[in-house]
């Protein structure tokens, strides 16, 4: 909950589209903070209630990556 808002996650957890939903609870709107996304697992709020991190996945691919010397 963010400044008197609560943040959902909407749709299934599968490789569906979802969208994240913010509930006023001063106005009792919800409305959509993101469009509708395929793949869409997790998200989390910034501190300050600004910014809105989501995580999607936009192919089915797996690659590893190796960083050397990474700080």
């Amino acid at each position: 909950m963010v400044r008197n808002k609560i943040y959902t996650l909407v749709g299934p957890l599968s490789y569906t589209r979802s969208c994240i939903r913010v509930f006023d609870l001063e106005t009792e709107e919800v409305k959509s903070a993101t469009p509708d996304l395929d793949s869409l697992y997790s998200f989390a709020m910034a501190p300050d209630g600004r910014s809105l991190f989501y995580s999607v996945v936009d192919h089915s691919n797996i690659d590893i990556m190796l960083v050397e010397n990474f700080r």
